[in-house]
């Protein structure tokens, strides 16, 4: 009978002090943390492997705007042909990996991960507006690849980032 009355004793404190905890924790708010992510840097079309040979090639400067927007400037090659691509926008923070800029009421997507930027319309009917800023047939749609400086590459060949 004892033995019985010290364990009934013993469980009613266990399960007063697990309650406390519970309605502790229930008043501490809780904060979700977003992984930071930095997509500011340079990107660049594929042609940029074949630049000594005379491709053709894009590069797309991202940097950081006010808030959470970034800066994004297409630039094509110039050196040695009229450039063909140039945009300039703002564009606001969608989600971790996505950017929106609004052109003619239209949202032009800018979808990042670790290793390149892709840009395309939100709508796939409206892919006709990225031909806007390019001419000879040429578009922003594609994928461009985080340009990471290569040891040997002369100053005068990196893609110009401002």
């Amino acid at each position: 009978m004892l033995l019985a009355g010290l364990m009934i004793a013993t469980l009613q404190a266990c399960n007063s002090s697990s309650k406390k905890s519970a309605e502790s924790a229930e008043t501490v708010p809780m904060v979700k943390i977003e992984k930071a992510t930095n997509h500011t840097g340079l990107y660049v079309s594929e042609g940029y492997a074949q630049r000594a040979e005379g491709a053709a090639w894009v590069s797309v400067a991202v940097t950081a705007g006010e808030g959470q927007q970034l800066k994004v400037e297409v630039r094509s090659r110039s050196d040695i042909k009229k450039p063909t691509c140039t945009f300039d926008a703002l564009a606001d923070r969608k989600d971790d990996s996505t950017y929106v800029a609004v052109h003619e009421g239209k949202n032009i997507l800018f979808t990042f991960t670790e290793a390149d930027l892709n840009i395309s319309t939100e709508n796939p009917a409206d892919s006709d507006l990225l031909h806007f800023f390019c001419s000879g047939g040429a578009t922003l749609a594609g994928q461009y690849i985080k340009f990471v400086e290569e040891k040997a590459v002369e100053e005068t060949d990196a893609p110009a980032q401002k």
